[in-house]
Parts: structure tokens; sequence; C-alpha cells
């Protein structure tokens, strides 16, 4: 693509991305003039030649370039998450959203993106305190964290729904940028743009993202129950009797928090024990179950190749 070329097709494609409202309601108008079916459960549905037809009236719309959609024939079945062959208006809207995703960080690239799309600031700026490490991982360490959280903060009303041990506080993560190249930075901001679009209980939550000198920093909510690899222990600990509907219980939230994912098509790619924590640990009765840790999630619609996932483990993927 030629360089004026490039810099028109950003531009509209961040404009469609910044005006969710109006592109969920073109979404929605485009696909009723070409869902011509209706999948296993009764929904208009668009086939493949209706959602190449609903595409090119989108693009058309808001001026995105012709080439935004041309993989649509390769990438459509990546979106049927039931398995119909067909796409519901659901379905449809992840397709595009997720489809606009990938060309805005293919056209734009991770130094343009990285200081344009997270602030500058420094921790204490940010009104963060460290009150103690939590763990160390292969890209940046974990730190809790305190701020005082006002009832003008657009986080407050979550907050005060929160067990004692999550309000106000937060798991900061520390990336040094020491140690990080432009393809590193890249990943940082695409697991932040990731993680904030979140919201199911059972799939970790990010509030923001900033920066200054020597770190960038990811605040997520924070996990007070460790991981699988000490949660039989911590339950026999506490006088837990760990019977089959206990365990049940536990792996039904996992299969939930990935369900959730491959309906917003994003696939984890690295579910491990390590990876799986538990909300509280206050009450392993009846553990609270998060998946985190996403900087290997693929989108669907991206091809994978070769394996994926932490080496020695049995989740391992050739995708």
């Amino acid at each position: 693509m030629e360089p004026d070329g490039k810099q028109e097709a950003v531009k509209a494609i961040d404009n469609c991305l910044r005006q969710r409202l109006l592109r969920s309601t073109k979404v929605m108008f485009f696909f009723h003039r070409h869902a011509h079916h209706k999948d296993k459960l009764g929904r208009r549905s668009l086939d493949l030649k209706g959602a190449i037809s609903m595409a090119a009236d989108l693009a058309r719309h808001f001026g995105l370039p012709d080439v935004i959609f041309r993989n649509l024939p390769e990438t459509f079945s990546s979106f049927d998450f039931t398995g119909s062959g067909m796409l519901c208006l659901e379905e449809t809207r992840v397709m595009v959203k997720k489809t606009l995703l990938q060309w805005h960080w293919a056209l734009e690239g991770p130094a343009a993106n990285f200081d344009s799309e997270i602030a500058t600031c420094t921790l204490e700026d940010g009104g963060y305190s460290v009150a103690r490490e939590m763990g160390r991982g292969g890209q940046g360490i974990m730190y809790l964290a305190k701020k005082k959280t006002e009832e003008s903060s657009p986080w407050y009303s979550y907050f005060s729904t929160c067990g004692s041990q999550a309000r106000a506080t937060y798991c900061i993560k520390f990336y040094s940028k020491k140690n990080a190249n432009a393809g590193g930075l890249q990943e940082i901001l695409e697991e932040f743009h990731r993680m904030k679009e979140f919201d199911n209980e059972h799939v970790a939550r990010t509030f923001e993202a900033f920066h200054d000198q020597d770190f960038v920093y990811l605040v997520n909510e924070p996990y007070f129950g460790g991981d699988f690899t000490k949660l039989a222990k911590r339950a026999y600990d506490k006088g837990v009797e760990m019977r089959e509907g206990w365990w049940q219980a536990i792996f039904r939230q996992c299969l939930a928090g990935v369900e959730y994912l491959h309906r917003e098509a994003q696939m984890h790619c690295d579910i491990k024990e390590a990876n799986l924590m538990i909300r509280y640990n206050d009450d392993f009765t009846k553990p609270e179950v998060v998946l985190i840790d996403f900087g290997l999630a693929q989108s669907i619609s991206v091809k994978v190749t070769g394996l994926s996932g932490t080496p020695g483990q049995a989740e391992m993927i050739d995708e």
C-alpha cells in the first residue's frame, strides 16, 4: 500500500473504531439487509455470500479500503462460534471489530501506537504506591499497589462491590523498557488492548496502562488466592473437603472463562496451572476462578503457525 493510501486507510479505520455506537448501528443495519437465512437456533444469519456483501456496504459507508475484508472467505468460519456455517448479528459484530483492529495494527506499527495510545506518567503521579511484590514472570514483575479511590473515579462503583481484599488495591505489572524492543512493546500494547475489552468474572480485568522513562505499567485487578499449583494445598490447610462436586464447580468456571474468550474471538494459547488464579484467599469452600496472562493470546482470525504455549506443558497446541 502506498504511503498516502496507507495514511488514509489508517485514518478511516481509526474513525470507524472510535465511533463504536455508529459502527454497531451500521453493522446491524447492513446485517439485516443481507441476512436472508436462519441458523439452527432460529436467528437471522449471514452466509458467506451475505457476509461479503454486508462487509462491502460497511466499507463503503465508512470509506474503508477494499482490502480490509479481502480475507473474509478464509476467516469467516473463525467467527462461526456455533458451527452453524453462518454468522448471527453478535458474531458479525465481533468479526468486524477484530478485522478492523488487526488492520489498524498492521498498518500503524508498534512505535506509532505506543506513544499515542497510552499516557506518559510516573507511578507516583498516577497516584499509586507499591505495597509489596506479588510475583515475577518472564516478561515483568507484579506488585501489589494501593490508590485512593475517590467516589468520582469511574471504577468506584466496581470496587465498592468487591471484597475487602481487592478494594482500592491493584496488581501492577512492571515491564522494563531496557529489556524490551519494538516488538516487545507491541506485545505489551496488544495484551493491554485485549484485556481492557474483557468483561467476564472469570477473565482477568485490566483498568489502564501508562509508561515513564524506565517502565511500562499495566494496572490489573489483584487476585489473592494463589494459582492452581497451590490450590489443593491451600484448600487442605483450610480444612476443605475436596470432593468431586468441589472440583466440578472449579473446572466449570475454567470452561466458562474459555467459552467467553472464544465468543470474543480470542484464544488464550497458554492455559496452565500458573495462569489460573483464585480471586480471594479467605474462602476456599467456593473458590472463584480467574484466567490470567494473555501475553500469548491470539485473535481467532489470525493464522497461528507452529506450537503455542509453554514448553513442557500438556496444553501446548499446534494451530
